[in-house]
């Protein structure tokens, strides 16, 4: 069905599950993007969120650029109002397993394009992460960029 481009989102979440469960991880990743090459949003929606969080769990830091690679293809073809989610699962990607900067960089490219109501919550998370991680005085970086005005 997949190879026929005739399957729907459960019956690709049903066999890829079927194929981490006997331990096919590759093929369980080749049929996530065999299913994103003919699926559509919002169905692809929960495709995608399997796959990024199966992806980053098992590879963690080994395959880091073909995990951001994959996020940078989600965030592009995302529709604003899902794109948060995606946003997050990025910068946790890249706290836990890349280079703080990026997480930071990444939070603060989803302040502006996520929609304005998820806009404060997004803001209040980068200034949190950066004064956690680099202290008052790049936070006040953040500070000085004007996010309240484009509220």
């Amino acid at each position: 069905m997949v190879d026929l481009k005739i399957a729907n989102t459960q019956t690709v979440l049903n066999y890829c599950t079927f194929l981490e469960k006997h331990l096919y991880f590759e093929e369980t990743f080749r049929v996530y993007e065999q299913a994103l090459n003919f699926l559509t949003w919002p169905y692809i929606y929960e495709v995608w969120l399997i796959y990024l969080t199966n992806f980053v769990e098992r590879y963690k830091s080994e395959k880091i650029e073909r995990a951001r690679d994959l996020f940078e293809q989600v965030i592009a073809t995302c529709p604003k109002d899902k794109i948060k989610v995606f946003y997050y699962l990025y910068a946790d990607l890249e706290e836990n397993y890349g280079l703080l900067n990026n997480c930071i960089r990444i939070l603060d490219r989803a302040c502006s394009d996520i929609s304005k109501d998820e806009k404060p919550e997004i803001f209040s998370v980068l200034i949190a992460k950066t004064s956690n991680f680099f202290g008052i005085t790049k936070t006040r970086a953040v500070f000085s960029v004007n996010y309240f005005f484009n509220f």
